[in-house]
């Protein structure tokens, strides 16, 4: 029966996953606990202040879903399936271009259609009408393309029965993309939403997690895990890190 056989075929990949990559694994399991004590606080801040503000509506739901979307692919990728997992990986990008843009331009109109579900374009409501220095904007146009290989039917969509497996090639390149899109979300997260007197704020009155650690020791915490993951990856995939995190100029008119 196909679903014996794919059952008991996930059940040795997953196994030979967690061996293999257990360290790669659990630095995806770190950065994601990191950020998520670090949005609590943010939370409990806008949950008191900004309740009313469109766009920390949006981004407080956004970037706690990408982390679902980022476990999700995970769990995936430990079972061999490498494409179905990439398939998640553009929706969370296009949502972090799409929020340093909101946060940026102020744009309400942008926001309004983003919480009724109507359809955004990322050329034409975005990439138009922001200016990147130097190479940024190519490099960030090829890593979205590549994304949306994953997500559209393509040839590099197609998963061949049969295929699951654990394997370097395939293992590495998910495991690269989750930390490349885990750095875009800190850092949407930590410059455009959670930040100037929301920061001060939470230092005064909250105190988070197990140990009772304080908002100042969290942040610098998760800040030291996303800068140590920069590292860790490949030299493109921190010139896609450089350019996200680049200042984006608005064009005017």
């Amino acid at each position: 029966m196909f679903s014996n056989d794919y059952n008991q075929r996930v059940d040795q990949i997953r196994e030979q996953t967690l061996n293999k990559y257990s360290n790669e694994l659990h630095e995806i399991d770190v950065l994601v606990d990191a950020f998520y004590e670090m949005y609590r606080t943010y939370y409990a801040i806008y949950y008191m202040d900004h309740g009313g503000q469109l766009f920390h509506k949006i981004a407080s739901g956004v970037l706690l879903n990408n982390l679902n979307y980022l476990m999700a692919s995970k769990n995936l990728t430990i079972e061999g399936q490498y494409v179905q997992a990439r398939g998640l990986y553009r929706n969370i990008y296009e949502s972090l271009v799409m929020l340093k843009y909101a946060s940026l331009s102020q744009d309400i109109e942008l926001m309004e259609k983003i919480q009724q579900g109507m359809e955004v374009s990322l050329k034409r409501d975005i990439y138009k009408k922001v200016t990147l220095k130097n190479e940024c904007q190519d490099i960030l146009k090829i890593f979205w393309e590549h994304l949306c290989k994953f997500d559209h039917f393509t040839a590099d969509s197609l998963a061949l029965p049969g295929s699951l497996n654990c394997e370097d090639e395939d293992f590495n390149m998910n495991y690269v993309i989750a930390i490349i899109l885990l750095c875009m979300n800190y850092h949407v997260f930590n410059s455009y939403c959670f930040r100037g007197n929301m920061k001060e704020k939470s230092d005064r009155y909250i105190h988070v997690g197990k140990y009772e650690i304080s908002p100042q020791e969290v942040r610098e915490y998760c800040r030291k895990c996303y800068t140590e993951a920069r590292r860790e990856v490949s030299p493109f995939g921190r010139k896609i890190i450089r350019a996200f995190v680049s200042r984006w100029e608005l064009k005017m008119g």
